[in-house]
């Protein structure tokens, strides 16, 4: 359990801090691979909030889109574990609740389904799994688009639902060459 832990601890500093040279990678059948191995990465530029709120009296107001910072949200699926760090945007909307208050989880993954929708050169893959998390479970949907771009949908126990809008990236040489061997 405890080199479990600290193997995802590594993982996940070392993604954090290679993140930034990572690159987009757009061919399905790679993405594909990626995924069918359970050793990919996401990271996430905008957050949709799903809370509904006043502007005016009677005019409802929700589905909010706040941009975040390329190398601050990421999720990692290397075999069964799940790790990953999303910003949280809760009722202030204008400010993440980061650190202890963000969405943090680095466990293996529970119920964890996949399938490929849709035919020719559309297709799409669904991946869904729940994880606990350091406060919290969660119930994480993915929708990962043949041009690599990801929808994830988040669903907790003691939050609102959240969705991020991503992109499903290359794992650098080093960290893949390290975990593999």
């Amino acid at each position: 359990m405890k080199r479990t832990f600290l193997f995802c601890l590594g993982l996940f500093l070392t993604i954090l801090t290679l993140s930034a040279q990572n690159r987009p990678v757009t061919n399905f059948k790679s993405i594909r691979q990626s995924v069918d191995s359970n050793r990919f990465e996401m990271i996430f530029t905008i957050a949709t909030t799903h809370h509904t709120y006043y502007l005016q009296p009677t005019t409802p107001y929700s589905d909010q889109n706040i941009r975040i910072a390329n190398d601050s949200a990421f999720i990692i699926v290397h075999d069964s574990i799940a790790a990953g760090y999303l910003p949280y945007f809760g009722y202030g909307y204008s400010l993440p609740q980061t650190g202890s208050r963000g969405i943090i989880f680095s466990n293996p993954m529970i119920d964890l389904t996949k399938s490929v929708r849709g035919k020719g050169r559309r297709q799409s893959i669904f991946y869904q799994f729940s994880v606990v998390g350091k406060n919290d479970t969660y119930k994480i949907s993915l929708d990962i688009r043949h041009n690599g771009q990801c929808y994830l949908f988040i669903n907790s126990l003691h939050r609102s639902p959240i969705s991020y809008i991503g992109q499903i990236v290359e794992i650098p040489d080093i960290l893949s060459e390290a975990t593999h061997g």
